[in-house]
């Protein structure tokens, strides 16, 4: 109502104000979009039913101590208020690695040291944020609050919790700033991607590979490699030459003068590969007719896109801003996977280019093309670059989470983080 008033009193004889009373709502929609769900979707989204992939044998083993747990919470504690508490876990730990070692300065012989109290705090969250993620389920079945806002809430904060994984390894890797740090980073993405790409296009989503390695078994290892290596000398660990560690006869003629931690990420990606062709396997065994196969292959065009975007960056503008950079890149890339999430619950559309990674990509490119003379070109450092780059892909996706919440909240009639006493 008052923006139908504004442009019939105050705006009616002046074009330029009624122009840029428009600019200014399409840029307000784009930070506080104040709808991203249809009315359909809505509709789909209230009547969605999860299903889950299969359990490892891990799993299977630590239920009973999840459900023990989860027996502990006060009856009036919402669902996604444990969720809540575990990301204030990861972010916790993001924030103190970040404060303590900037991840461009673990490399050889720079920066100080990490303190070792800081990697154990660190694993603690990295556990912590895992066991409250598998106890949010548990406690809105007991609490009568199952809902498919949980769900939605539960993997995007999944998503975004992978940044502080990143954090965690990179911190004890000492992969910064190179692009190793972006191989172990974009593949694991894509993977998390993949399998949010495969429940949209049949349904069901996959949290492991085989009966002894899923996502269980991942974030517990972070945080147990985490607290080990709060133990050990890292540098003297973690960039030894592999050929010291395994005789050269062993090795191929490219990996003699690969390190240990270099090596990890090798074999990590390849990992991440072999998950991401097991989606492409399960989606076509599901969807088998051609045109609609290269239908859902387009829906990858954007995390590939963005996955390869930052490889264009010099190498100059990755040494002193990798903590920018992956904090850029890992928004991103958890706006649109969480965008695939929603659209998938509410069987809406899915774009196969999503506008909000262009502008970062084609930024990507061009500062690739400038080489060395950025700074020139631009008028900005690369740094003041990145910091605008990670404020913005903030703003946008927390504007769509908002959206989205306020939307199914309304829809189903429940808050977000709290229990809605029901009417009498």
């Amino acid at each position: 109502m008052s923006d139908v008033i504004g442009e019939t009193s105050c705006f009616v004889e002046d074009k330029n104000g009624v122009e840029n009373s428009a600019l200014s709502r399409k840029v307000a929609d784009l930070f506080l979009p104040r709808a991203v769900i249809s009315p359909a979707g809505l509709e789909h989204i209230a009547g969605h039913k999860y299903k889950s992939g299969a359990w490892t044998h891990l799993d299977n083993i630590l239920n009973p101590a999840w459900t023990a747990a989860a027996e502990c919470l006060p009856m009036w504690l919402a669902p996604n208020t444990v969720t809540t508490l575990g990301f204030l876990h990861c972010l916790s730990s993001y924030t103190l690695l970040w404060r303590y070692q900037a991840l461009e300065t673990v490399t050889v012989g720079e920066g100080k040291a990490l303190p070792s109290w800081v990697l154990i705090f660190s694993a603690y969250c990295a556990f912590a944020y895992y066991t409250l993620d598998c106890m949010d389920g548990k406690q809105a079945r007991r609490t009568g609050q199952s809902s498919p806002l949980g769900q939605l809430f539960d993997h995007g904060v999944d998503c975004i919790s992978l940044l502080s994984h990143f954090s965690n390894v990179f911190s004890f890797v000492l992969i910064g700033g190179s692009k190793w740090f972006l191989v172990c980073q974009v593949t694991t993405h894509i993977v998390f991607f993949s399998a949010q790409w495969v429940e949209y296009h049949t349904g069901s989503l996959p949290t492991g590979a085989g009966k002894f390695l899923g996502v269980t078994e991942v974030n517990y290892g972070v945080a147990i490699l985490t607290f080990c290596n709060a133990f050990i000398d890292r540098e003297a660990f973690w960039l030894r030459p592999l050929a010291e560690v395994v005789p050269e006869t062993f090795l191929p003629s490219f990996l003699l003068d690969v390190r240990i931690n270099e090596f990890c990420v090798i074999v990590w990606a390849v990992m991440n590969v072999g998950c991401i062709a097991k989606a492409l396997q399960l989606v076509f065994h599901d969807v088998t007719a051609p045109a609609a196969r290269r239908a859902a292959l387009a829906h990858l065009a954007s995390p590939l896109l963005l996955a390869a975007a930052p490889f264009a960056l010099p190498a100059g503008f990755i040494e002193g801003n990798s903590r920018y950079l992956s904090l850029a890149v890992g928004l991103l890339f958890s706006h649109i996977t969480t965008k695939l999430i929603v659209f998938g619950m509410a069987r809406m559309s899915y774009a196969n280019v999503q506008r909000e990674v262009l502008p970062f990509c084609v930024a990507c490119i061009a500062a690739g093309a400038t080489g060395g003379s950025f700074e020139s070109v631009w008028r900005i450092t690369p740094r003041t670059f990145l910091t605008i780059a990670c404020w913005l892909h903030g703003l946008w996706l927390v504007g769509f989470c908002r959206a989205v919440i306020i939307q199914i909240c309304a829809r189903l009639d429940i808050y977000c983080f709290s229990i809605k006493k029901k009417k009498d």
